[in-house]
């Protein structure tokens, strides 16, 4: 069946979240309920699939990264890295960009060997440089336009290297840094456990810090656009993050200070999601919230059987994809809250969703990846 227009071109996913803001909204609308495909077995997916509307790329715990071809769904190659993967690769001018976590046992980092961010060339698999890190690197890379490829790490610090992988500046924050940075191409956002969101510029020097009421995991700041509607309401553009303690945050982007902070009740590792007045995030209970971007008041919320550490999807036809810990995929109206659609994976999702293509991609830590498009 043919795709809508609107989904042959511009809905690529080339970084967590879909771009470097982590809005996690796609230009799809995806009209129809999803259809399953086919699902690919790859090895166990804590990783988040990313997508250059051609090739879906994903990383594993066993250590591989493969680039799978949409149309085709066939594995076009695939790199063992000898280390495991759980951050989310960066799709950037031909290159992939990805993190290793040598550390990670189970479900939990462990103090021995080193880690890496490497990056390989999409079309042959050829690594082009690596980075050796002595701790694990969890956050996500964040590639922005002058070739900056922007993660924390374990060992308390922001990097920043240059396109050829040379290092060119460190921020050294309070603790370890497992959020993954995020950028509206003039400054840098990024969480760490000593409980501060930072603001950088580009050169890695401090624009502010705000200290927050619990650790910033692996919840990622979401950023709204001084365009954005909600900047009518309060007159700032925004940084949307979430901590261990439960608590929602929105913050003015531009000084740091507190705008408002809801409590949802339980931590937040899954980062929020932002499309209109709509903020969308998951929390450990086992709910998936959809609250006010004016005042973090709750229009809604719907409870899963397993905690949400997974991402929220939204589409421009206001609805969401998460992924749960009770291994379904969910996908409901972002209005009323209803649920539309879910579907049984073998294993918990960890993994955000990717939506490229016209085609949706989830992974599970039963080891395949799932494909759907658009039912009839």
């Amino acid at each position: 069946m043919p795709l809508p227009s609107d989904l042959k071109s511009s809905d690529s996913w080339t970084s967590f979240k879909g771009n470097n803001q982590r809005t996690g909204t796609s230009s799809s609308a995806f009209l129809r309920k999803p259809t399953f495909k086919t699902m690919i077995k790859l090895g166990p997916i804590l990783s988040s699939p990313v997508s250059d509307n051609e090739s879906v790329y994903v990383g594993t715990i066993t250590g591989r990264i493969y680039r799978i071809e949409i149309s085709s769904s066939l594995i076009k190659w695939h790199i063992n890295t000898s280390s495991q993967i759980v951050s989310t690769p960066s799709i950037y001018k031909g290159r992939l960009i990805v993190g290793t976590f040598s550390n990670w046992v189970g479900d939990a980092a462990v103090d021995n060997g080193h880690s890496n961010v490497c990056a390989f060339d999409v079309q042959d698999a050829s690594e082009i440089w690596k980075f050796k890190l002595q701790k694990g690197v969890f956050s996500s890379i964040c590639s922005i336009h002058d070739g900056i490829h922007i993660f924390g790490c374990l060992d308390g610090k922001i990097y920043a290297l240059n396109n050829d992988g040379d290092v060119r500046w460190q921020f050294t924050t309070g603790s370890e840094v497992w959020s993954s940075p995020s950028s509206d191409g003039n400054r840098i956002f990024v969480g760490s456990d000593d409980c501060m969101l930072y603001a950088l510029d580009l050169d890695g020097n401090m624009i502010w810090k705000t200290e927050l009421n619990g650790k910033i995991r692996s919840s990622s700041p979401c950023l709204s656009n001084d365009n954005d509607d909600d900047c009518d309401d309060l007159g700032f553009p925004s940084v949307y993050i979430g901590t261990q303690s439960g608590n929602l945050y929105r913050i003015n982007k531009d000084n740091g200070a507190i705008l408002w902070s809801a409590h949802l009740g339980s931590p937040l590792l899954s980062s929020p999601s932002k499309i209109q007045k709509h903020i969308l995030v998951g929390t450990s209970d086992g709910h998936l919230h959809c609250v006010r971007s004016t005042n973090g008041s709750s229009i809604w919320k719907y409870k899963t059987a397993g905690k949400i550490w997974s991402s929220p999807l939204l589409t421009r036809g206001l609805k969401v994809f998460v992924g749960s810990l009770d291994s379904h995929i969910y996908y409901l109206d972002i209005l009323s809250g209803q649920l539309l659609w879910k579907f049984p994976t073998m294993d918990m999702i960890d993994s955000s969703p990717c939506l490229a293509g016209g085609m949706l991609f989830v992974g599970s830590r039963d080891g395949y990846l799932y494909f759907f498009d658009q039912g009839d």
